[in-house]
């Protein structure tokens, strides 16, 4: 299993920036995307939130996000499951967002090799492997109510929220897991590899990662 996140396509920075850099970065950002994916052995890809920088992004960088991903899926017996992150909800819940139209597509296109964890949901990514996620949900309370229904027996525990983030404690667009709740998944036998931070850490002698 190849597992990322954030890769934010569409990336759109404005401050500090020129046309010529931003434009830089956009193009880095695809080079760094496909140059993971042709470096890897790995017949499934697990992309944990955040594939796209916005709710909705321009034309290209969606179907950049299309040809990278169903070029993935080209090769023989690969799999993909995506996980909707916090960039990909919106409060209003009446439009669909590019995560969500990728994803639809793909579905048609590659079938049951497409896995989707939505806005709210969680599921078994890999249960050969234990791998178990929960998708972003659309305030803290729902969150802390998916991770009460993590069943036993999951050995990874993939999120897209913070880690012990007192910051993030009151904010529905980022959420955040305690060092309590933390601390009862690892006694469980369970470790927590988050995506949505950006910066690498690991906690609690590797089991958060």
């Amino acid at each position: 299993m190849l597992l990322i996140s954030d890769t934010h396509i569409g990336t759109h920075r404005v401050g500090g920036t020129t046309p010529a850099s931003r434009e830089a970065l956009r193009d880095f950002n695809i080079s760094l995307i496909e140059s993971m994916l042709s470096g890897s052995n790995e017949g499934h890809l697990v992309i944990a939130g955040d594939l796209f920088d916005d709710f909705e992004v321009d034309t290209r960088d969606f179907i950049a996000a299309y040809q990278i991903l169903s070029g993935w899926l080209a090769g023989a017996c690969r799999s993909l499951t995506l996980i909707a992150g916090n960039h990909d909800h919106n409060a209003r819940g009446s439009k669909m967002s590019s995560f969500q139209a990728l994803a639809e597509i793909l579905v048609s296109a590659f079938g049951n090799r497409v896995h989707v964890l939505p806005i709210g949901r969680h599921g078994w990514v890999d249960p050969t492997l234990g791998v178990y996620a929960v998708a972003h949900c659309p305030n803290q309370d729902l969150f802390d109510q998916a991770l009460s229904e993590v069943p036993a027996g999951v050995k990874w525990l993939v999120l897209h929220a913070n880690y012990d983030n007192n910051f993030a404690v009151e904010s529905d667009h980022s959420l955040n897991v305690s060092a309590e709740q933390a601390k009862a998944f690892n006694d469980a036998g369970t470790a927590l590899v988050f995506a949505h931070e950006h910066q690498a850490r690991s906690c609690r002698g590797g089991g958060v990662q």
